[in-house]
């Protein structure tokens, strides 16, 4: 059963060390257990770094003897098996049969990284395809579209595992442990996997981004539990910040009141600030402002004429700020998943160019083509 965590590290440019990138895609893979101590742990110290390299990676075409391993790596035959068994899951290795004694044989798979790679590639395209599919079933907006170009961009997290049984728990709560977005442990009771069902429903329903504000009151937790569950969403490549225009007018008005009392009218009206709209239709502005605060469909059309990005930068001139909300990365279904997809893909490439800067590290050959080329 495939069962791959993913969570991209940082990865310097132009690295050849076979070491220092075996440690990389260990660490990405979620294949190195976190340590608390802050003195950082070098791979060729972990009972599976050592694995890795002087056992699959070293001799790609031998089995991996179990009885030689454990005297080399100094583990239990139980911490062993929990090793291997990761490995497999991640696609890495393959078991090859066993000995007369009973023992289980291990290879690196197709007894090539890069093969390797690829295949687990193929294989957890269709599994996290499925898996978004199945969550979002025939959900499609109406109306407002979403701007993927101006999306940050995110490393990806995500879990990527075969579709487990529903049993007596709702369908989309299990899909979302699938995909690791209620945690690594988010214990037995499924609150976390409600909490995140609860999110992203509000968001398949709203015709503008929810705020960090609606969802505390939606699951009934703290903001810092609620904004680590929306930053997990966004590495998941599922959801994305989106500017909440409605209250682009607003946040203009205020900026302006405000930069009023502390710097007074002339400064307001500075042509690199109101006075971009022009001198004239900017006093005409305050003069609005002063008669009416209220009535404001006629001083949104005056500062938003330029469209709302230009409503942007007149409020970021003025010392404001345009709230964000969030929103799911696409008008349907098929584009969330293709945004996710696209993640995906992006960190196999890269994951890809390791394998093969490992492989020809290992054999002493120097690698040609640029490893952070996307």
């Amino acid at each position: 059963m495939l069962d791959v965590w993913i969570d991209e590290q940082a990865l310097a440019p132009g690295l050849t060390d076979p070491v220092r990138l075996t440690e990389w895609m260990l660490n990405s893979l979620c294949l190195i257990r976190r340590r608390s101590s802050k003195e950082e742990e070098s791979v060729t110290s972990t009972p599976i770094g050592k694995m890795m390299l002087e056992f699959a990676l070293s001799r790609p075409n031998e089995g991996l003897d179990p009885r030689e391993m454990l005297d080399t790596l100094g583990v239990s035959t139980t911490t062993l098996h929990h090793l291997l068994g990761r490995l497999r899951s991640a696609r890495i290795v393959t078991q090859a049969g066993g000995s007369e004694q009973g023992h289980r044989f291990h290879r690196l798979r197709f007894g090539h990284l890069p093969t390797a790679v690829l295949a687990m590639a193929e294989e957890a395209r269709m599994v996290l395809r499925h898996n978004l599919l199945t969550l979002f079933g025939e959900w499609k907006r109406e109306g407002r579209e979403v701007n993927l170009s101006a999306m940050e961009p995110q490393r990806l997290h995500i879990r990527i595992r075969d579709p487990s049984p529903t049993g007596v728990r709702l369908q989309g709560e299990v899909v979302i442990k699938d995909l690791g977005l209620s945690g690594e442990r988010p214990g037995k009771d499924g609150r976390a996997e409600r909490e995140i069902l609860q999110i992203l429903e509000r968001m398949m329903v709203s015709d503008i981004p929810v705020t960090i504000e609606e969802c505390m009151e939606l699951t009934g937790r703290s903001r810092a539990r609620v904004n680590l569950q929306l930053v997990r969403l966004q590495r998941s490549g599922m959801v994305c910040r989106a500017p909440l225009w409605e209250r682009l007018t607003q946040c203009l008005i205020d900026a302006i009141n405000r930069q009023r009392r502390r710097r007074g009218d002339e400064w307001v009206v500075d042509k690199r600030r109101l006075g971009r709209l022009g001198e004239e239709k900017a006093r005409h502005l305050l003069e609005q402002l002063d008669a009416s605060t209220e009535n404001t469909d006629m001083i949104e059309g005056a500062m938003t004429q330029g469209g709302p990005e230009e409503g942007r930068i007149l409020l970021n001139v003025l010392g404001g700020q345009i709230p964000d909300g969030y929103s799911l990365a696409g008008k349907n279904a098929g584009e969330v998943a293709d945004r996710a997809l696209h993640m995906l893909d992006l960190f196999i490439a890269r994951l890809g160019r390791a394998a093969e800067r490992i492989t020809l590290g290992l054999q002493k050959v120097a690698p040609k083509d640029d490893l952070e080329r996307s």
